[in-house]
């Protein structure tokens, strides 16, 4: 996630990270599988829950940068399929005299400002 805001070329540097999940109650164990022949069992909320949080904390956390904000909703609507959001934050110095890009609203061609 911090490569995207480093990534812009402008001399952009992060300075939060954010994250996001959508995930089943890790104190249940529904029992739900890929297949209809019920053959391939999916991980248990509470396995994905801290997979998620261990993947995201190493991805961001390991780079120095704080996670000051983010949310955790449980709803076994999400066990099994959970939604993750992450994110980073980054201050771009301002670039005065120098031609930037803007994109029109709804995607249209972008105009030198």
């Amino acid at each position: 996630m911090n490569r995207d805001t480093i990534g812009f070329g402008l001399g952009a540097k992060p300075c939060i990270n954010i994250y996001g999940f959508c995930v089943g109650d890790p104190a249940t164990d529904p029992q739900l599988y890929r297949g209809k022949d019920k053959k391939n069992p999916v991980l248990s909320p509470r396995q994905i829950f801290e997979g998620v949080v261990r993947g995201v904390g190493t991805g961001g956390n390991c780079s120095g940068i704080p996670t000051p904000q983010g949310f955790c909703y449980f709803d076994n609507r999400y066990a099994g399929k959970p939604l993750v959001f992450a994110g980073t934050v980054g201050v771009m110095p301002r670039m005065l005299g120098e031609k930037t890009l803007v994109r029109e609203e709804g995607g249209g061609p972008a105009t030198s400002s």
